[in-house]
């Protein structure tokens, strides 16, 4: 008994202190428990201000998501979550505005030797930072590549084993190759001896 009571202990802080949100919803997709960091994420105080929320119905919840678990798939997804649905419909109160990024992971879970899934277990990060760090380099990727490509000198990218892997069109305008001819060629013989 002590060490049932000691192991639902161990499983309840994993729950309550991971910084990954965690939610528990029954299979009609009502939600039953929410971690701190799930609250956080979705800006609720207390899951007290959700008390009929349900994961099917929110309109940010991808429309495939129900027929995957009924086959019982787990699903991953990104999504950009916008919380202006959310305060129009009054699907719950939240400090949240605007959009966000998440990556979500949805999981049905059997209990033993059932055919269908009892529960769902969702795991939410919220991965907006990481989005927008990946659009700045994106966006750098083509201020560089759109200067190199307009700059009148001719640009070449070679590896550590003197072999092309880059050259801007100007290159090709200069000495008349065609990219297919240049690009995984060694520079060595390229050059006059």
């Amino acid at each position: 008994m002590k060490a049932t009571k000691e192991s639902e202990e161990k499983f309840r802080r994993i729950f309550d202190d991971s910084p990954i949100g965690i939610e528990l919803y029954d299979r009609k997709g009502n939600l039953l428990e929410v971690n701190k960091a799930s609250l956080k994420i979705f800006g609720i105080s207390d899951i007290k201000n959700v008390p009929n929320y349900n994961f099917f119905e929110d309109p940010n919840t991808p429309e495939n998501i129900k027929e995957d678990l009924e086959f019982g798939k787990i699903s991953r997804f990104e999504k950009i979550y916008d919380f202006d649905p959310i305060k129009k419909s009054n699907l719950y109160e939240t400090s949240k505005s605007g959009k966000i990024f998440h990556d979500v992971l949805v999981s049905p879970l059997f209990l033993k030797g059932d055919k269908e899934f009892s529960h769902l277990l969702v795991q939410v990060q919220d991965i907006t930072l990481k989005k927008l760090a990946e659009q700045k380099i994106k966006e750098s990727e083509e201020n560089y590549r759109n200067l190199i490509n307009n700059l009148s000198d001719a640009i070449v990218k070679i590896d550590l084993n003197g072999t092309l892997t880059y050259a801007s069109p100007q290159m090709y305008n200069m000495f008349g190759f065609k990219e297919t001819e240049l690009i995984g060629f060694n520079n060595l013989t390229l050059i006059h001896p």
